[in-house]
């Protein structure tokens, strides 16, 4: 998603030159916070580590786990058939994580937006209200009904992400 992510970068640049109003943030900082929660959130990492987000589970509850799990499943029986079963899990986990990190990356960049919209004098100091709204979103998302009927587009699957509210 090159042009949304160039448009992102641009609105993440300082208020005075993006013209957007919204207060600057370290947009490469923002994405490997997103990559560390996913693979945190996802029980990806099998050490302790930091949380980029304090009160964010790690890994989320089972249930998130599992429907993830079954996204990937169902992603990869779906490309077998396209393909007569020559799909590489691989890169079909690839594939699907990229897709969440891609809208969840959407979704941090939306809840900063409205936090600075909401709060005008908003610093990168209130940006981890931001990053605890994106980990709540994810995981609501994850754990409820994610029940796709059509895997042809992942970023549809993927859009109502941009939907949930964190509050």
């Amino acid at each position: 998603y090159p042009q949304q992510t160039q448009q992102m970068m641009r609105q993440a640049k300082p208020a005075t030159s993006s013209g957007s109003g919204i207060a600057e943030y370290l947009f490469a900082a923002a994405c490997i916070n997103i990559s560390a929660i996913l693979v945190l959130l996802l029980g990806f990492n099998t050490s302790p580590s930091m949380r980029p987000v304090a009160s964010m589970p790690c890994p989320a509850n089972i249930v998130v786990r599992k429907k993830f799990a079954r996204l990937l499943a169902a992603r990869t029986a779906h490309q077998s058939d396209i393909e007569g079963g020559s799909a590489v899990p691989m890169l079909i986990v690839r594939e699907v994580f990229g897709e969440l990190f891609s809208a969840s990356v959407s979704k941090l960049h939306a809840e900063w937006r409205a936090l600075c919209m909401e709060k005008p004098d908003a610093t990168l100091l209130d940006f981890g209200e931001s990053l605890k709204g994106t980990v709540v979103a994810i995981e609501a998302f994850l754990g409820g009904s994610m029940a796709p009927d059509d895997y042809r587009s992942l970023s549809l699957v993927l859009e109502p992400l941009q939907n949930v509210d964190p509050s």
